[in-house]
């Protein structure tokens, strides 16, 4: 079941940074921040996504079913997903190789469902657990 608390504050950048050391001492930590830049259509959400409740599970890389893997999930879950789409996801796309060494070694595709989502207002913070 989904909690939804809102905390008033008169110092939001304050309550971010604080927020953001909170989000250190996660495994998982997204943050998001449009820096009140106006945007043509609609700018994104301040937000800041802590914990990792589950993770996508993708098929193994070149599987080339990772965009039909995560449709599927928002559908039966419809949940909060944060994640990022690798370089290396253009194989599944295209018929295309690299054969760069991979010094990193992440993953092409991987989201995760998060534990808390902070949404930053102008005087207000809302933080929604799933929790």
């Amino acid at each position: 079941m989904k909690h939804t608390y809102f905390y008033n504050s008169s110092n939001i950048t304050k309550f971010k940074k604080q927020a953001l050391i909170w989000a250190t001492k996660y495994t998982h930590f997204t943050f998001l921040e449009n820096n009140s830049f106006q945007y043509p259509h609609q700018a994104f959400r301040n937000l800041l996504a802590l914990g990792s409740s589950r993770s996508v599970k993708f098929e193994t890389p070149n599987a080339r079913n990772s965009f039909e893997i995560l449709k599927n999930d928002v559908k039966k879950n419809n949940s909060w997903l944060f994640g990022y789409f690798g370089y290396e996801l253009k194989n599944e796309i295209e018929n295309l190789v690299s054969n760069n060494p991979d010094f990193v070694e992440v993953p092409p595709i991987y989201f995760y469902e998060p534990e808390y989502v902070l949404e930053f207002f102008a005087d207000k913070v809302s933080i929604s657990s799933n929790n």
